[in-house]
């Protein structure tokens, strides 16, 4: 299954390159127009055009690479100018690569190249390049805001198992492996969830917790906390308050924590608490779920 689905995005990856052509058509033309004496001279006899016919039927952009490096590399071994060596990943990157070489290309390298031409050429893949561009920012929102609902959704369902067990009963039911060895394994497998397990402070007390990474995107953690958050503050139940601690480990040097505000610290004590906050060093939301501290 793993490799029908490999083979699947490779050949869909293929097909849109092909379909497409902006990449090879734009080399071919930026090839086309470029003109040394003794180097074009010597280009034509011995490369050009089997050279372009390769470009035309380029496939990969791997393929459009090792010809646009052959190319750079032929003309710096004739005239010393060098226009880099391109290892773009897909169509996007090698456009935006064209478009800074063009910024780097002598007069007398385009002295035949018609200006109206080469100002089309710059713009449809400057259109290209915004296009796609936004297409990728569009799709990857798309992608986060799936991955951040797939997190709420397992937590919604998974938070009040942890919360039921880490009353009083240290939790038994979900735990599965040695809290005295460290971090503890548990059956419960969070969407999205790192680091997760349960461990012991130095004074006995369990916790759960769990690290859900935000890609680096600020954004995305906010998202993610305060979608945490409305479930939390919905099943911990009446008596809870939320209040903030001065940690330099959280964003704004605060963590969030959600604890039984009774008359007597034996009240509170009695009761689990919740952790939450936002990590600085590693962009994400962490959480901690611990036990009473009387009873455990």
């Amino acid at each position: 299954m793993k490799y029908l689905i490999l083979l699947t995005v490779s050949l869909i990856i293929n097909l849109t390159f092909a379909q497409s052509k902006i990449a090879s058509n734009a080399l071919l033309e930026l090839e086309q127009n470029l003109f040394d004496k003794s180097f074009s001279k010597k280009w034509k006899k011995t490369k050009q055009a089997d050279w372009e016919k390769k470009c035309q039927e380029a496939k990969t952009q791997d393929e459009l690479n090792v010809l646009f490096n052959e190319y750079s590399d032929l003309m710096a071994q004739s005239i010393s100018f060098s226009m880099g060596n391109s290892d773009a990943k897909d169509e996007l990157e090698f456009a935006e690569y064209l478009l800074k070489v063009e910024g780097t290309l002598s007069e007398d390298l385009t002295k035949n190249w018609n200006a109206e031409d080469r100002g089309k050429w710059k713009s449809n893949l400057t259109e290209y390049v915004d296009k796609i561009a936004a297409k990728k920012k569009e799709d990857d929102l798309m992608r986060k805001f799936h991955v951040v609902t797939g997190i709420v959704k397992s937590f919604e369902k998974n938070f009040p198992i942890i919360w039921e067990d880490s009353k009083k009963n240290a939790f038994k039911n979900i735990l599965t492996g040695d809290v005295k060895v460290g971090v503890a394994n548990t059956s419960i497998d969070l969407s999205g969830g790192e680091q997760e397990g349960i461990a012991e402070d130095e004074y006995g007390v369990r916790g759960f917790r769990v690290f859900f990474d935000a890609e680096g995107d600020a954004q995305m953690a906010k998202k993610i906390m305060s979608e945490l958050e409305v479930i939390i503050e919905e099943k911990v139940g009446p008596g809870y308050k939320k209040t903030n601690e001065m940690d330099a480990a959280f964003e704004n040097n605060n963590k969030f924590v959600y604890q039984f505000e009774g008359e007597k610290f034996s009240e509170t004590a009695k009761k689990p608490t919740v952790l939450i906050g936002i990590k600085t060093k590693t962009p994400g939301v962490y959480i901690e779920i611990f036990e009473p501290v009387f009873g455990h």
